[in-house]
């Protein structure tokens, strides 16, 4: 079977043709194909920066049209993939009229028979470089983003295709950012359509992922953890593209930084509510008779607050709390107290001093007495003397 040729333009610069020619291309390789990359921008070669090819660079487009390489000494092949995946380069030292029309149609049926699609990045404009790339094209994918100007430039490439017999166009709305939509303040993927009337293959969200993997030479295809959403936007792109009916992925579910933070967040505190409630060590449990001793050693070693009144008199001992059994009566005297204390075993905890209420001593009632008794002695014995 025949390669099927795809050529990814736009007409305005910037709006990511070179990044999306490099993710559906890795997207398809990763789909079981065999897939060859041609940058077009002759010039201005940024293809092999994207891909991560840019130190292996032999010969290029031009030195094939050129005769100076043959087609497979020029095809750099992404080590990185277990599927074959090639890159032709631009030259970066000659203009946009080294190569024809007809150079590219006579590369791309020298690749059809032995590969299953050869992606073609588009430079900007609609001067010779525009013409190079669509020439040899079965099927032209169209980027855009959801801005006037840009949208004003894909519906002039989308007059032109048509005149080359090249259409109907494939359109893919790229940095598309749900909050300004809802907002108002950036136009919709339904107005896009109904201004320029072509298929929808695919919708990119907003990510700064992008920015990353492009800086690094990891297109951000070749991660399959679903971490980036424009990733699996190209994916589903390139399976659209085969033929499958894949559905849109929804822009509302749309992550920012703060979002992903917050998410990562809640991950850990999530893995560590689990942690907590994992086995829980073993508890050892006394026995009940250490237990009933360590009891009843906190009810002797309970300190009596003593303390005397206005007129002299000892403050009354406090009583237990209800909430602790009580062995016998509230009211207990020294004595018995004395006496359990030598029948209970020994505590290891030192009991505090007791502070005794000072006894009233026996000899002052006595004495009051003897005082009394000694005023009539006195007088008998005066009289006596008289």
């Amino acid at each position: 079977m025949a390669a099927r040729v795809i050529t990814v333009t736009s007409g305005k610069g910037g709006v990511g043709k070179t990044t999306a020619t490099a993710n559906i291309a890795v997207a398809l390789a990763s789909l079981g194909n065999k897939v060859v990359c041609i940058d077009a921008d002759i010039g201005l070669r940024n293809l092999d920066v994207v891909m991560g090819l840019e130190n292996r660079i032999v010969y290029d487009l031009v030195d094939i049209v050129e005769g100076r390489a043959k087609l497979r000494q020029a095809m750099i092949r992404d080590k990185r993939l277990k599927e074959e995946l090639y890159l032709i380069p631009a030259a970066q030292t000659r203009d946009k009229t080294a190569v024809s029309p007809s150079d590219m149609v006579r590369v791309c049926d020298e690749l059809r028979p032995v590969v299953d699609y050869v992606v073609i990045d588009s430079p900007a404009g609609i001067e010779r470089g525009f013409r190079n790339a669509i020439a040899p094209a079965d099927v032209v994918v169209i980027v855009t983003n959801p801005e006037v100007s840009s949208v004003r430039d894909a519906d002039r490439i989308i007059g032109l295709i048509e005149a080359e017999g090249k259409g109907p166009g494939h359109l893919v709305i790229n940095r598309v950012k749900s909050e300004m939509v809802k907002k108002g303040d950036m136009l919709s993927p339904e107005d896009i359509i109904d201004i320029l009337a072509v298929k929808l293959i695919g919708l990119v969200p907003e990510d700064e992922t992008i920015l990353v993997s492009t800086n690094r030479g990891l297109p951000a295809a070749l991660n399959t953890d679903d971490q980036s959403r424009a990733g699996v936007a190209f994916r589903n792109i390139a399976r659209r593209i085969t033929g499958e009916n894949v559905p849109f992925m929804p822009m509302e579910e749309e992550t920012g930084w703060l979002k992903r933070l917050v998410a990562k967040v809640r991950g850990a505190e999530n893995a560590a509510d689990k942690i907590a409630a994992g086995p829980k060590p073993s508890v050892v449990e006394p026995p009940k008779k250490e237990i009933e001793e360590e009891r009843a050693a906190a009810r002797l070693i309970k300190p009596v607050m003593v303390s005397d009144n206005a007129d002299g008199k000892p403050k009354a001992e406090e009583k237990p709390s209800n909430n602790e059994p009580v062995a016998s009566a509230p009211t207990r005297s020294a004595e018995s107290k004395a006496d359990s204390d030598d029948e209970k075993p020994a505590v290891v905890k030192a009991e505090p001093a007791k502070i005794e209420p000072p006894a009233p001593k026996e000899d002052e009632k006595p004495a009051e007495s003897k005082e009394v008794n000694k005023t009539p002695a006195a007088s008998t014995e005066k009289k006596a003397i008289l």
